[in-house]
């Protein structure tokens, strides 16, 4: 029986050429002993990645001391754009990750990299990647034919002039259907309905307000009745990615 290899993306954002090859060098070695393919895009600078950043990555390397922008700054700004990306620091000395906490770092790897402790590492880190999903991808029935959406894509789905709207990080598409039906294949992949004309992707979640959600940078309006039912649902999010 064939195995199933799991595709990830990996963002590496590290201003060393060497280091990043050693990276690319202890990756494919992970790929040898777990059944697992990874995708690595470059960037040797901060500024370069955050650069019309889109969240299509399930783990970002980053080192911590980098000209121009240092990786806490990075960092910093990287979760007001993506809040659950995993994130592994990068560092020549432990002290400098010691502040990883405030933008949710998972782990920190030192330099000179061990390839036997960054595989224990990494390992670790893709078993907290909730992301990945085979069966993610949605198909929304717009004007212009079927799009096929990665759900890791999504913002949030709400109504807009008796039409659906799709909140994508590939910007507003204009669907048919109900929301029912959307809310019926979003089940279980880490979305919750917030109002009866409006659901959103927990991950997206940025701040809970009274009567409001804050989504990606947009505010959603939650509705009374549905509130407790969202809240829970986030508290279940959360709870899968600690």
């Amino acid at each position: 029986m064939r195995k199933t290899v799991k595709n990830y993306t990996i963002a590496l954002v590290e201003d060393e050429a060497s280091a990043r090859e050693r990276i690319r060098e202890c990756l494919s070695y992970v790929e040898t002993t777990a059944d697992v393919s990874f995708l690595v895009h470059e960037f040797p600078s901060g500024i370069l990645f955050l650069d019309k950043y889109v969240p299509d990555y399930d783990i970002v390397f980053m080192d911590i001391q980098m000209p121009g922008m240092d990786g806490m700054t990075c960092a910093r700004s990287l979760r007001e754009k993506d809040p659950s990306v995993i994130l592994i620091f990068i560092t020549n000395l432990a002290q400098y990750a010691i502040n990883g906490y405030e933008v949710d770092a998972t782990d920190f790897i030192l330099k000179p990299i061990n390839k036997f402790s960054f595989s224990m590492k990494i390992k670790r880190a893709l078993a907290r990647v909730t992301r990945h999903s085979d069966d993610a991808n949605l198909v929304i029935r717009s004007r212009d034919g079927s799009i096929v959406l990665p759900g890791k894509d999504l913002y949030y789905v709400d109504i807009a002039s008796h039409s659906l709207v799709y909140h994508t990080a590939r910007g507003p598409i204009q669907a048919y259907g109900t929301l029912k039906e959307v809310e019926k294949e979003l089940d279980g992949k880490g979305f919750s309905r917030v109002s009866a004309w409006a659901i959103v992707n927990l991950r997206y979640v940025e701040e809970i307000y009274p009567e409001d959600v804050l989504v990606s940078g947009e505010m959603v309006h939650i509705t009374r009745n549905k509130k407790k039912d969202f809240l829970e649902a986030f508290t279940k999010y959360l709870g899968r990615r600690s």
